[in-house]
């Protein structure tokens, strides 16, 4: 010992060093200790294994075992609190039973008197706190404030005001610095979560990301500056620099891609994909965009959705307006665009739709299915309305309608051709009967036809055609009385007017019967010239005969 009164009351304590006025002064059978500094451990008795370097450190420790106590006044009040490590002035100052507690700097754990098994590094860390166990404060005045558990700060004033807020960690300058009551948030980067209040299991990564929340609860920000404008909306997610930067009070957004939704203010269940994606958007909802830049017009349409590369609604209030494609353009509500269109948008082609195929060719093109052959178009009737195909051209107000309508009456279903200037044109029906406005041509020319060969001796063959009247065995077709031939008769002298199809149904071709008219006409007018003939010279000789009575 070296020191006034150094070890003045020791009786049996081995192994002890004091240096300074009052060192070790109470201690009876403490051993292993070592005092450095006027009244440092002035007041053990028995507590072994200490070490207290400056003026007053670990000064009322009676009992307490394995403490290090390094700066004026560190551990100064601890009692019977053992292994705890106090690095700077004041460092650990009122703890008193607290044990397992490590502090460094001047201040750090200041008013601890019975927590344990913290950890404090930085000027006035975890200053306030008292009875708290397993908290982590590195920063100068990290968690300062704090009286609660389970908290992990790194950083400059990293939450700093919180006072019951539990399970929150933060890591940089600031972060979650207003923090109170919020619990179970995370905050990494300068300003992280800075103004947060009573908002709890909010996630910020990146500087000033979520920096003003206050009351918002179940967010996540991962970017600089992410969700930065944010009070009080709540289960927002953010990926990239600036996402949802505006928001405030918007819910249920998500936003991937650098100043994603970053004007996005109150708009809720907005989902965008992409850099700059649904940028300018500050109210609307249920909005959906993905790719670079895509919905960046929208401002306050809702149910919106883009896929591609700068696919767009145009401006204005739009909703339901969907378009696919990069470049695509949907221009007005309820529509969906799929694909880009030439000079709209800043698109330079028309992009062609390919459905079974790889390489379409046309603006929509359908080809069958491997191992399937059919290729199928359905047109489904909600109401008792023809589903229509429409054609027509930009320079003109007419158009043609493709209409159908399903019945469950076949005389009751049709399929028109319609030109809007003239009405039906066609029109076919369910029972198989057909109305044609104008007249039916089919080509004939002689410039399209070989082997032609004049047709003879007609007459005795259509002479033994019969004409019948009948009606339908299927009850789904016309059930009026028709007159017509049967194609079995037709074909025994006429095969070549008569087809057979797969199931060996014939069909007969009624305009085919017009050519052997004329030529049995023919035939038969030859022969009526030729009675009238012999008509004619029999009345000469009858008349010459009575001239000679």
């Amino acid at each position: 010992s070296n020191g006034y009164k150094a070890l003045y009351s020791n009786t049996e304590g081995e192994s002890n060093s004091a240096f300074g006025s009052y060192a070790l002064y109470s201690n009876t059978r403490g051993n292993l200790n070592s005092a450095f500094g006027e009244a440092s451990l002035s007041n053990n008795e028995t507590g072994n294994y200490n070490s207290a370097f400056g003026t007053y450190a670990l000064q009322n420790n009676t009992t307490g075992a394995d403490n290090s106590a390094f700066g004026g006044s560190a551990l100064g009040l601890n009692i019977n609190g053992n292994e705890n490590s106090a690095f700077g002035g004041f460092a650990l100052y009122q703890n008193e039973t607290g044990s397992n507690n490590t502090a460094i700097g001047y201040e750090a754990l200041y008013s601890n008197t019975t927590g344990s098994h913290n950890v404090a590094i930085g000027t006035g860390a975890l200053f306030n706190n008292t009875a708290q166990n397993g908290l982590v404060a590195v920063g100068d005045s990290a968690l300062f404030t704090n009286t609660a558990g389970a908290n992990t700060a790194v950083g400059y004033g990293s939450l700093r005001n919180n006072t019951s807020g539990s399970s929150n960690t933060s890591n940089g300058y600031k972060a979650l610095y207003s923090n109170t009551e919020g619990e179970s948030n995370s905050a990494f980067g300068s300003y992280a979560l800075y103004r947060n209040t009573r908002g709890n299991l909010n996630s910020a990564f990146g500087e000033a990301s979520l920096s003003f929340n206050e009351t918002g609860n179940y967010n996540s920000a991962f970017g600089a500056w992410a969700l930065y404008s944010n009070t009080e909306g709540e289960s927002n997610s953010t990926f990239g620099s600036f996402t949802l930067y505006r928001n405030t009070e918007g819910h249920f957004n998500s936003a991937f891609g650098e100043a994603s939704l970053s004007s996005n203010e109150t708009g809720n269940y907005n989902s965008a994909f992409g850099t700059y994606a649904i940028q300018n958007n500050t109210t609307g909802v249920y909005n959906s965009a993905l790719g670079a830049s895509a919905l960046g017009f929208n401002k306050t349409g809702n149910y919106n959705s883009a896929l591609g590369y700068k696919a767009e609604v145009a401006r204005g209030n739009l909703t339901n307006a969907t378009a696919i494609g990069a470049l695509a353009m949907a221009g007005a509500s309820n529509s969906l665009v799929l694909g880009s269109i030439a000079g709209v948008n800043n698109a330079t082609s028309d992009v062609n739709v390919g459905i079974g195929t790889t390489t379409p060719g046309h603006a929509l093109e359908i080809d069958a299915v491997s191992g399937n052959g059919r290729v199928q178009l359905y047109l489904y009737e909600k109401v008792a309305d023809f589903a229509r195909l429409k054609f027509g051209n930009a320079g003109t107000t007419n158009y043609w309608d493709v209409a159908g309508l399903s019945s469950n009456t076949s005389a009751n279903s049709e399929f028109n051709f319609y030109q809007s200037g003239v009405g039906n044109i066609l029109s076919l029906y369910g029972d198989g009967n057909a109305l044609l406005m104008g007249t039916l041509t089919q080509y004939s020319d002689k410039t399209l036809k070989t082997h032609i060969l004049p047709v003879t001796h007609i007459l005795p063959s259509l002479l033994a055609l019969n004409g019948y009247r009948y009606q339908w065995k299927d009850k789904n077709r016309d059930q009026s009385v028709h007159i017509g031939l049967l194609a079995q008769e037709v074909q025994e002298y006429f095969p070549e007017l008569v087809k057979e199809d797969k199931d060996g149904i014939l069909s007969l071709n009624y305009s085919g019967l017009i050519p052997l008219i004329i030529e049995a006409m023919k035939e038969q007018d030859k022969k009526i010239t030729s009675l009238e003939q012999r008509v004619q010279q029999l009345e000469q000789l009858i008349s010459k005969l009575n001239t000679q009575k």
